[in-house]
């Protein structure tokens, strides 16, 4: 059995008349092995879990209860963290290795979780994504952010837009889940220790007293957070900063006070037993900041919505951003079996930062490249970068390429090149980089037949897939500006070419086209279309464009991995108490 992903690439027909230009349809496949190992690649996980006042219930219960399954099933090289979210954001215990006690450490904490008040959304990623990035040295090859949520982010930032660029420097935008305010001493963030905001003139005043306590907390290890290792230090620390406010001078005029007034209290209340982060109103960002400079996000984000009020459009987006997908969860028993197909995925991640590049040969050029893969395409329409991010067992990327082929004065001898494609990545496999390169060619004869019954039949699949993708991201805009109409038509048209097309007795196909059913089923009134309608539209146009299971209710894209862990999802009981 083959250890690495395989590389090759179809024309939709096999030969092409010399005398005529033409634009022909491609295909560029890569294809991940079976990989079922006895020793798999480590993972670090960071479990992102709502827990405001609407999760309060079956769900809450549901979502903990799978979380002691993700625990159940981490080995120990591997390791898990846990943020919670609602008003505050609290790491109830950063990235720790699954031994088993610390598993029986991470249960009893997540055990305790309870519901809340609102949703800072953006709080509880953004967090999420900085213990990510935290991890220097110490890291496992693969790494990822789930982050789960049943409604509107309606505190920090909660705009899409905004949310997607705080993604793109997680450190930086910290600040602003709180009033947008400077942090005092960000390293108590290390130290179980709530953080203070406190504007920064009296940040100067405190800080000789507040250096006496530093030496301390800097020797307190990240992974000690979730039983406060130190509980005299949480003593002291309110005490000091009332000491050292009242030691303050008087405060100055009318205004300067009233700037204060802003922000919270100067003196909080005492932390709780996890580590708080913040209570943040709703925020902003500037629209002139430059985050060029900010380091690559080194993981994945995937988001969990469930239910009929979460915001489907940001959860894509946010999925979108970090090589992620967006599961809808339709019901609340589903979300064991969506988490576990999350996870059998990253437990059997064969290649990570996989870069493919399109050449093209003398005289053609790229047309159009169909699909939303992240890409460079150059301006002469010779060449295409594509960065494609992981790739799973048993997975497939199929780039959609229509090429301009030339009219040739005579019949060829030769084969034309059409391109040559190669792909570079690392084999979490063997834990080396790997490399492959083929080339497409075609026949130029004088006369060639390209009917439909002649096209290449993997060519034909994959423009359907496409095709039913682009259809479903349009419907989705039209329905989601109050055109319902125009919407089903669009979903209907696309339904009617993969129907007429030599693919159509296809199971992949058929699950095409059943796909279109339940959207237009969806799309049949408002109130469809707001309580599954939306959501699902968002979900299957993303899992067919990107090629990779989001809908433990559909079977399209799924592997072994992720069916056995869906298996043992369901027959997952946690231990009875002793």
């Amino acid at each position: 059995m083959s250890d690495q992903v395989s590389l090759s690439c179809s024309s939709e027909f096999v030969a092409y008349a010399c005398g005529q230009a033409h634009v022909g349809w491609s295909v560029v496949s890569l294809k991940a092995p079976l990989y079922e190992p006895s020793t798999r690649a480590a993972v670090d996980v960071v479990a992102v879990i709502d827990k405001s006042g609407s999760m309060a219930g079956e769900k809450l219960t549901l979502v903990k209860k799978t979380l002691e399954f993700v625990i159940s099933q981490l080995k120990e090289c591997d390791r898990l963290g846990l943020v919670t979210y609602d008003t505050g954001v609290y790491l109830d215990f950063g990235l720790m290795k699954m031994t088993s006690k610390n598993k029986e450490r991470a249960t009893h904490i997540v055990k305790q979780i309870q519901d809340g008040s609102s949703t800072n959304l953006s709080g509880g990623l953004i967090k999420g994504m900085v213990e990510i990035l935290d991890r220097g040295k110490d890291k496992n090859p693969v790494a990822s952010v789930l982050l789960l949520t049943d409604g509107h982010a309606n505190a920090g930032i909660t705009r899409k837009e905004d949310i997607v660029r705080a993604m793109r420097n997680p450190k930086k935008y910290m600040d602003y889940q709180s009033h947008s305010r400077p942090m005092l001493f960000p390293s108590l963030f290390q130290a179980n220790i709530a953080p203070t905001f406190i504007p920064q003139q009296q940040q100067q005043q405190l800080a000789p007293q507040m250096q006496q306590l530093l030496p301390q907390i800097q020797q307190i290890q990240p992974s000690q957070v979730a039983v406060p290792p130190v509980p005299q230090l949480q003593q002291q620390v309110p005490d000091l900063q009332a000491a050292a406010a009242a030691s303050l001078p008087p405060p100055g005029p009318p205004a300067t006070q009233n700037v204060f007034n802003q922000g919270p209290p100067m003196v909080p209340p005492p932390p709780p037993p996890h580590q708080f982060f913040q209570q943040a109103e709703e925020s902003q960002l500037p629209e002139d900041d430059d985050d060029s400079d900010a380091p690559p996000f080194e993981g994945s984000v995937y988001t969990f919505g469930f239910g009929s009020d979460h915001d489907a459009a940001m959860l894509k987006a946010i999925s979108d951003a970090d090589h992620g997908v967006y599961y809808f969860i339709g019901s609340v028993d589903k979300i064991p079996e969506s988490f576990a197909d999350c996870l059998g995925g990253l437990l059997s991640v064969v290649g990570q930062n996989i870069a493919l590049t399109v050449e093209m040969g003398p005289k053609c050029t790229i047309k159009k490249i169909h699909g939303r893969q992240s890409r460079k395409l150059a301006e002469d329409k010779k060449k295409c970068e594509f960065q494609l991010g992981d790739m799973q067992s048993e997975e497939q990327r199929d780039l959609v390429i229509e090429v301009n082929l030339p009219s040739l004065p005579s019949p060829s001898k030769e084969p034309q090149a059409v391109l040559t494609t190669s792909v570079t990545y690392f084999n979490v496999i063997t834990s080396i980089m790997d490399a492959a390169t083929v080339q497409l060619i075609v026949d130029r004869p004088e006369a060639a037949s390209n009917e439909p019954c002649d096209a290449n039949v993997d060519v034909d699949r994959q423009r359907n897939r496409i095709t039913v993708a682009a259809a479903l991201e349009t419907a989705t805009s039209l329905a989601d500006a109050g055109n319902f109409d125009a919407a089903r038509k669009a979903v209907s048209d696309s339904r009617t070419i993969v129907e007429k097309s030599k693919t159509a007795s296809e199971d992949f196909c058929k699950a095409l086209m059943k796909d279109m059913q339940n959207c237009l089923d969806g799309l049949s009134s408002h109130s469809t279309y707001n309580a599954f309608g939306q959501q699902q539209m968002y979900n299957r146009a993303q899992s067919h464009n990107i090629q990779r299971s989001n809908f433990v209710a559909s079977p399209m894209y799924g592997s072994s991995s992720k069916a056995a862990m869906q298996m043992q999802a369901k027959a997952f009981k946690p231990p009875s108490k002793k």
